[in-house]
């Protein structure tokens, strides 16, 4: 059985990951995969049912005679989220045996990251017993996996711990700057110390710190860290760039405009995109600040030099050129910024008009119709979508882009009406990706037959549907329409349908609701139960914490979670993913599985967010779909770095079908979506991906024999 007993992050960023390593793995013949032994299926099943079995699983992992059983115990009540397993779990960081006490600080971090949420009390007790152990630990990995799971935890005794660990060996150092970064996406507020440690450690000659440097800067989004973030903007690490570039989007000044813009022509198209992202938002705070008048010439200018890019000749061209500009038509900019989106959208008709390759064709056709999308919904109404593309494009991609564009745009007043009429005729279209997007645009208008079509849809066998329409009705305000979401939730809901509706009935406000939600805490399914809890505390203005059932016994496990790759093969290219099926067996059985069928041919990567993640499997093509089934979550020790393939979720034990891959490191998605694999080759392949592009095939592969 295989344990991580290292500083995870710190090992990251002194290592080159498998991503971006020079020694690729080669899969084409067979090499036996590891086994399961009878005890771990035991605990398996426990595990998946959420069930602690009247206290047998806190017994293994304090009095079982093998180390390696009291780990997987250890990792179970960790993956199970019942917080009444604190005790437990805390124990077992004074474990004899090293690798219980890093799986103990691994799950206690699962625990302090719990769906239903911790109250301070149960913070308390998890951040007393990690401060304890670490102040304790002899040997340096496990200390700083137990400074990991500090910055999942987050309150002002974590974050001194991890503060003072600023003045420790480099591994050490880097963890704790990667945990403060996650305390503070936590809602921690950052003493001036740990930023001044950062912006010491940016200018200094060793890189091996300057990410995870980087990234607690970015996400303090503190006034204070601008001057560090100004330094890593010339660092040597294109990934640091990009942290710093994107940090400033929230702290940055004018007077930075030229540095970022100056990085719209970097190599890396990671470094560019967030370049543009910041730009972006202080261009959207500029016109804020002016009452909508366009005023920020020099950020304008800066954003339409975008229109200047060099002839795309290679796939890395193309993808340098492509994906600063997706981040642009992706901004959700106001109406003042249309010539900025005009201009750069009029320079891909002018690139298309050169010699390129097929691909580079359909990329800047599907680019063309995001800034038409972008245009739309600035300027309140559908037009420019109608004419994208060139005929490249399919009708139900530029139509979902456009509705769903149009249902985040600003009202227009007394024209409310006018929206919902033009996207009725929508609730029909055979692609489900344009009925939800027609749903949502609906749902922004106003009127009689905005609520009379949102009613209608409250029948509909499509739960997705039935979600958004209730959550429409809910923002609606009628009466009718109210009356309408609370029948609906008489019933405990199929899980899939949870989350919207109880944001429905939490936007409803009524007190009728109380008894409804009440009923679904006795729910098997863990997203029914947290979505009442956290629906229950808003309207009864005191805390509800979910209850903890145990869930039926999921089929029996099937022998493919031994398979080593997979090669995703996309209109783009392919790329190859290592599967760990040891850490997350029931994850990948359910993803082979699905490939050996053919489900995900001619499925699309649906979301693309440059230098964050690209997200595909979803048979509906618009984030809300699966295979029919949903699977437990297997939170594994794997970090989110660039070129890791986590399992996408709704909620709690949501997974099914949807699977997603970052393109940078990611250290606040560990701990909360299933890691079960890494891109070992082709990663250019998916930095290259759009929204809408095919997955040929996922084809299983085999390890070949050293």
């Amino acid at each position: 059985m295989r344990f991580l007993t290292s500083s995870r992050w710190a090992l990251s960023v002194v290592v080159l990951g498998c991503a971006t390593g020079s020694k690729p793995v080669r899969f084409d013949a067979v090499t036996p995969g590891p086994t399961i032994a009878s005890w771990e299926r035991e605990i398996l099943a426990l595990e998946e049912q959420r069930s602690t079995a009247d206290g047998v699983l806190a017994k293994l992992a304090a009095t079982a005679p093998k180390a390696e059983v009291r780990a997987r115990a250890v990792l179970a009540l960790g993956r199970i989220q019942d917080l009444s397993m604190i005790p437990p779990v805390t124990a077992a960081l004074k474990d004899a045996d090293a690798t219980v006490r890093t799986q103990a600080a691994f799950a206690a971090g699962l625990l302090a990251l719990a769906w239903q949420g911790t109250d301070e009390a149960q913070k308390t007790e998890l951040s007393r017993a990690l401060l304890n152990a670490e102040a304790n630990e002899k040997l340096p990995d496990v200390r700083t996996a137990m400074l990991e799971a500090l910055g999942k935890v987050a309150d002002l005794p974590s974050v001194e711990r991890l503060a003072a660990r600023l003045e420790s060996d480099v591994p050490t150092q880097t963890q704790a700057f990667f945990s403060l970064g996650v305390a503070a996406k936590r809602g921690a507020k950052l003493p001036a110390p740990v930023l001044n440690a950062a912006t010491r450690a940016l200018s200094s000659s060793k890189g091996s710190t300057h990410l995870a440097a980087a990234y607690v800067l970015m996400q303090s989004k503190l006034p204070e860290a601008r001057e560090g973030l100004l330094k890593g903007l010339a660092d040597a690490d294109a990934e640091t760039r990009g942290l710093c570039a994107k940090g400033l989007g929230d702290v940055g000044q004018q007077a930075d405009v030229t540095a970022l813009g100056a990085l719209l022509a970097d190599a890396d198209a990671r470094v560019s995109a967030e370049a543009t992202r910041s730009l972006s938002k202080m261009l959207a705070r500029s016109y804020a600040a002016k009452d909508g008048k366009p005023a920020a010439p020099p950020i304008e200018a800066a954003l339409r030099a975008l229109a200047l890019r060099p002839p795309v000749a290679t796939p890395q061209a193309l993808t340098a050129a492509v994906m600063p500009r997706l981040v642009l038509a992706q901004a959700g900019l106001p109406a003042p910024a249309v010539p900025v989106l005009n201009a750069v959208r009029a320079s891909l008709a002018q690139e298309e008009s050169a010699k390129l390759s097929s691909n580079a064709r359909s990329a800047l056709a599907n680019l063309d119709c995001r800034f038409a999308a972008a245009i739309d919904r600035a300027q309140g109404f559908l037009h420019q979508v109608f004419n994208c593309g060139n005929g490249r494009v399919p009708e139900a991609h530029w139509l979902a882009l456009g509705l769903s564009e149009l249902s985040q745009a600003p009202p227009l007043k007394g024209k409310e009406a006018a929206r919902v009429e033009e996207a009725l005729p929508y609730l029909t279209h055979a692609e489900a990706k344009v009925r939800s997007a027609a749903v949502s645009a609906i749902a922004s208008g106003k009127g009689a037959k905005a609520v009379d079509a949102l009613k209608a849809l409250l029948k509909s066998e499509d739960v997705v549907l039935v979600g958004s329409a209730a959550a429409g009705l809910a923002t609606l305000k009628d009466k009718a329409g109210t009356r309408a979401v609370l029948e609906l939730a008489k019933a405990v809901p199929v899980p899939e349908l949870a989350p919207a509706l109880a944001d429905a009935l939490t936007e409803i406000g009524s007190k009728e609701a109380i008894p409804l939600l009440e009923a679904w805490l006795a729910s098997p399914h863990a997203v029914v139960r947290h979505g009442a809890a956290a629906a229950l505390s808003t309207l009864g203005g005191q805390p509800v914490s979910a209850p903890h059932v145990a869930h039926a016994p999921y089929p029996a496990l099937s022998e493919e979670w031994r398979q080593p790759a997979v090669e995703v093969k996309t209109e783009k290219g392919s790329f190859v993913i290592r599967l760990y099926g040891h850490d997350a067996p029931r994850t990948v059985a359910n993803f082979v599985e699905l490939a050996k069928k053919g489900f995900y041919k001619n499925l699309t990567f649906h979301r693309v967010v440059p230098n964050f993640v690209v997200q595909g499997g979803d048979p509906r093509g618009d984030g809300e779909g699966g295979p029919g089934y949903l699977i437990p979550c297997e939170i594994t020790a794997h970090p989110y770095r660039r070129g890791t393939v986590g399992m996408a979720l709704s909620g709690k034990d949501t997974g099914g079908s949807q699977f997603f891959v970052t393109t940078s490191a990611q250290p606040h998605l560990d701990g909360r979506y299933t890691s079960f694999g890494d891109v070992v080759s082709g990663i250019n392949v998916v930095d290259g991906l759009l929204e809408g592009d095919a997955i040929i095939d996922v084809s299983p592969l085999r390890e070949r024999e050293k």
